[in-house]
């Protein structure tokens, strides 16, 4: 007799979903090519904007519960390593933000915009590609 049978059949949605989550992370990370490698996206995010404009235009948001001063800090710092060239930000800038070009970037922006939801952040990427 199998004891754990039934918490398998009771685990088994969770795992489905937890698959389904890590799936649309990859997906989410493939899709954004644009993106410099550099950049991990965090896992909870949950996809807002997703927009091409012509070739070489792109604007992709979503909201995480993770804390975007720590992310755009590890960004803004990998960007910094990977040889991107980093804009200094505006002195009267309230939201974090970091303008960069590199490699295949014209110009780009990552910026914190504010939402209604504390415990969520809404994260903003636009960019022009060469």
């Amino acid at each position: 007799m199998d004891i754990f049978a039934p918490a398998r059949v009771a685990a088994a949605p969770l795992a489905a979903t937890l698959t389904l989550c890590s799936a649309m992370v990859l997906w989410a990370q493939q899709a954004q090519d644009w993106i410099p490698a550099e950049i991990t996206l965090p896992t909870d995010m949950e996809i807002t904007v997703d927009r091409a404009i012509g070739s070489s235009t792109r604007i992709f948001a979503f909201v995480t519960g993770e804390d975007v001063g720590a992310l755009m800090e590890s960004w803004n710092i990998a960007l910094t390593e990977a040889g991107y060239n980093i804009a200094p930000g505006p002195d009267e800038v309230t939201n974090p933000q970091i303008e960069f070009s590199g490699p295949g970037i014209g110009n780009a922006k990552i910026a914190v915009q504010p939402t209604a939801d504390t415990d969520r952040s809404l994260v903003q990427f636009d960019a022009s590609l060469n």
